[in-house]
């Protein structure tokens, strides 16, 4: 594969015009405004302003790219958004995204920024996002100074696929700010919908029914070796020990007979710890928060200790919206039957 000299190549595109900086491991040709790429093998493509030397960001949640993939294989993508000097931990902002074959999606990369959050309006206290598209985190980036999107791939197979334009997946937004009610009954975002999104409790009775449709056509995998690889699986060289091989483009362990294991780690089962919200600020910002006193669903109000600020507070009181829900679909006995399926 050759390496493309810096700025060999511009994308036409609505947004943040881009060109080429490097392309280390793939080929790159440009037709009518789109990169077309391929190769074998993983490869390391640098894309940077078409004029100038950083983009300005700022009015960006989270950054897109338009990616179809033309190959045969799927992608596993990731990215590195990045200011002079970044990191993997540091002056940067991470996403990963995979694509499967023939499918046309933007990657995403979230824009974390660097904010005080001592003065936080007590309506959005401890929360990771913030209805204007801000989000907190200590890994940040500036968005006013990005330099460049690094986008790396690590598999064997050939691939092709398709760049376009760069755009603002989800821009800022602070007319969302001081916007009540925000969360809804169910728990949810009240200020942007998507596929499946719960608006009544039939939405969530259809889920048992997706349940058992997903679980015949999944099946369960019958045949285990005595280590618990997978027999009716490819069968690899058999070292007497458990080790790892790449196979498809993906690290697996194998277990010590050849056979693809599959390490789960689980270390507990249970909803002790699912889903619950804060409930210690402004009640505007809750649809139909139920009373405590509420006979089918004040038993979901809980007290945990969380951390704020690297300081410890005990007895926070909190609402579980994820078992009200497992409540509304599975009825009395929801804590057996979902555990069981």
């Amino acid at each position: 594969m050759t390496t493309q000299p810096s700025g060999s190549y511009t994308a036409s595109v609505v947004g943040f015009p881009y060109k080429i900086g490097n392309a280390h491991g793939v080929s790159v040709q440009s037709v009518g405004g789109r990169h077309i790429l391929q190769g074998g093998g993983g490869f390391k493509l640098v894309l940077v302003p078409a004029e100038g030397d950083v983009w300005n960001m700022e009015s960006v949640s989270v950054l897109g790219l338009m990616l179809k993939n033309t190959g045969q294989t799927e992608l596993v993508l990731d990215l590195m958004l990045g200011n002079d000097g970044a990191t993997g931990w540091s002056n940067s902002a991470l996403g990963r995204t995979i694509v499967k074959v023939g499918e046309e999606l933007p990657l995403g990369v979230a824009l974390c920024r660097s904010a005080d959050y001592s003065g936080t309006d007590p309506a959005y206290l401890r929360m990771s996002g913030k209805p204007d598209g801000r989000f907190r985190h200590w890994h940040t980036i500036d968005p006013c100074k990005v330099k460049n999107l690094i986008i790396t791939c690590d598999q064997e197979e050939d691939y092709a696929f398709e760049l376009t334009r760069m755009y603002p997946l989800q821009k800022m937004n602070e007319a969302q700010m001081g916007v009540f009610p925000f969360i809804d009954q169910y728990g949810q975002y009240i200020l942007k919908e998507w596929p499946d999104k719960a608006h009544s409790d039939k939405d969530l009775l259809k889920g048992i029914a997706k349940d058992t449709m997903l679980e015949k056509e999944l099946g369960e995998p019958t045949g285990f070796s005595k280590y618990g690889g997978w027999k009716e699986g490819p069968k690899f060289e058999a070292s007497g020990f458990f080790r790892t091989q790449k196979h498809k483009g993906r690290w697996w362990f194998v277990d010590p007979e050849g056979y693809l294991f599959w390490s789960y780690g689980v270390t507990c089962v249970g909803v002790e710890y699912a889903g619950q919200t804060p409930v210690e600020r402004n009640p505007s910002v809750f649809q139909d928060l139920p009373e405590k006193e509420d006979k089918a669903f004040g038993q979901f109000h809980t007290k945990l200790d969380v951390e704020d600020n690297y300081e410890l507070l005990e007895d926070v009181p909190h609402y579980d919206y994820t078992r009200a829900n497992l409540f509304r679909k599975y009825g009395k006995d929801w804590a057996e039957r979902y555990i069981e399926r």
